[in-house]
């Protein structure tokens, strides 16, 4: 979520139960990402990462690069992405910097919360 790269690691790895130090030697950065809190991935390698300091979601695009992808202002903490028919991008707006834990103070949350769908154009996640 704080970082500001995102890496890649095969997953093979992970399932046939490598090594810590094979899977640690495969880990590979794959690009810059926006300080987030989700992300999806589609079949064609595209990276949508929620961004919350620009209220959106930003692409890293399957070739490394970083682009803005949705900017709107109703976007309060775009918690997490999801990947449904048709190649729709899912995203919960879940206001989370505005509840006493993070803010120390009174709850500023308010209603509603959203739930978008944004059109990617792209061939959304494998097997779909």
């Amino acid at each position: 979520m704080n970082g500001i790269n995102w890496y890649s690691v095969p997953a093979r790895l992970l399932r046939e139960g490598a090594a810590d130090a094979q899977i640690a030697s495969a880990i590979q950065r794959v690009g810059s990402k926006p300080v987030s809190d989700g992300a999806s991935t589609d079949a064609e390698g595209n990276h949508f990462i929620t961004n919350l300091a620009d209220n959106g979601i930003d692409i890293l695009t399957s070739k490394g690069e970083l682009k803005p992808f949705v900017r709107d202002p109703r976007f309060l903490w775009p918690d997490n992405l999801h990947f449904g028919p048709d190649s729709w991008l899912y995203v919960a707006i879940t206001q989370l910097h505005r509840n006493p834990a993070f803010t120390g103070e009174a709850d500023t949350r308010r209603a509603p919360y959203l739930i978008a769908r944004v059109w990617t154009g792209t061939r959304g996640q494998p097997g779909r």
